[in-house]
């Protein structure tokens, strides 16, 4: 199996191709991974080589199915989805769905569902889904993509395989995001890549427009305002996380790294309490979990404040 544009995941790649080759492709699979690891085009990677014509190696990239599934007009794959916001993805969307499923393939040998953000159903939507994966037509394939499988129902899990997809190194991240930022210089590349772990998409999105930059400035400005005696000044200084999700992500990604290199005797907080700063990683890193399983911003900033000042005694 081929893989263009998908990075990194060396072990993935060689599961799927020994799968793909054996024909034994599950006919449910759940893509869990971080939001901006290439979830979405792994699916549709997977999807066109199902849909692919080639003896060859596939996606081929050259006959009609592969033009059509690149080009997301197969008849053949059907991409469904909800919101970005928990249960947005309705269960009518998923009897609409059920109600496509009994029509055979058109061109292909198999008929692909891709569900993205399937995390976002919510248990009326998953148990609709349950119907289809227990005994689904022998030409469906359905790929549902989620930041952890742990969001979906115990009895969807026990109908599909669960493949993690992972970030990539930092020179693998630096290099796949050069081409999506092509004005960032390679220092701003690689604390960009440091600060999301290797996390292409987030990289891209904290880099365009300078968010990069402002989420610098608020990172020093909260680990500034952390130490003073005023609780109001930590709160004063997060309180453009409060409504900017893109910027809150940054700000909890730059942050994580500062505390980690501190830890390693490295960077600007290098010589601090090391316990103490472990303290305060560990809880940036919680509220980063939490912030992508869409807990209230306010709610979750404010926690932010009140246990960073936890961490160190205050």
């Amino acid at each position: 199996m081929r893989f263009p544009g998908f990075l990194g995941n060396e072990p993935l790649k060689e599961q799927l191709s020994q799968l793909l080759q054996e024909d034994r492709i599950p006919q449910a699979i759940v893509l869990e991974g971080e939001t901006g690891s290439g979830k979405r085009t792994l699916a549709r990677l997977i999807a066109a080589a199902l849909c692919c014509r080639s003896d060859g190696e596939r996606p081929c990239g050259r006959c009609a199915g592969c033009r059509k599934s690149l080009g997301e007009g197969h008849p053949d794959i059907v991409t469904v989805s909800g919101g970005d916001s928990p249960r947005s993805f309705r269960i009518d969307t998923v009897r609409e769905m059920r109600a496509s499923v009994s029509i055979r393939p058109n061109e292909a040998d198999r008929k692909v569902y891709i569900l993205e953000n399937a995390h976002n159903m919510g248990e009326p939507a998953q148990n609709a889904l349950l119907k289809i994966l227990e005994e689904p037509p022998a030409y469906a394939v359905f790929l549902l993509t989620c930041e952890s499988a742990g969001q979906l129902l115990p009895t969807v899990l026990s109908r599909a395989a669960v493949l993690r997809v992972g970030t990539l190194g930092e020179e693998e991240a630096i290099a796949a995001a050069l081409p999506l930022c092509p004005g960032a210089g390679e220092e701003e590349l690689r604390r960009a890549a440091r600060a999301f772990g290797g996390n292409v998409g987030r990289m891209a999105e904290a880099l365009s427009g300078g968010l990069l930059t402002r989420a610098a400035a608020v990172a020093g400005e909260m680990l500034a305002a952390l130490p003073k005696k005023e609780e109001t000044a930590l709160l004063c200084a997060a309180a453009p996380l409060v409504r900017d999700r893109s910027l809150c992500r940054a700000v909890l990604g730059l942050l994580s790294t500062t505390l980690r290199d501190g830890i390693a005797g490295q960077g600007e907080l290098a010589g601090s309490d090391s316990a103490g700063l472990l303290r305060l990683w560990q809880t940036v890193r919680e509220c980063s979990r939490a912030m992508d399983s869409y807990a209230n911003q306010p709610l979750l900033v404010t926690l932010l404040c009140a246990r960073m000042r936890r961490c160190i005694g205050r």
